[in-house]
């Protein structure tokens, strides 16, 4: 059900170097039942 919920970028640095950011997409993060699913890992 939360396949999709991860973005991710990728980038080239200043020197070169491919660096990768995620983050939780932010419509995801609201849903009730993603918080659960969180709160059940902790």
């Amino acid at each position: 059900m939360y396949k999709c919920c991860l973005l991710e970028y990728r980038y080239l640095d200043d020197d070169g170097e491919m660096q990768r950011w995620y983050d939780i997409h932010p419509l995801i993060q609201e849903i009730s039942e993603f918080k659960e699913a969180v709160a059940k890992l902790s």
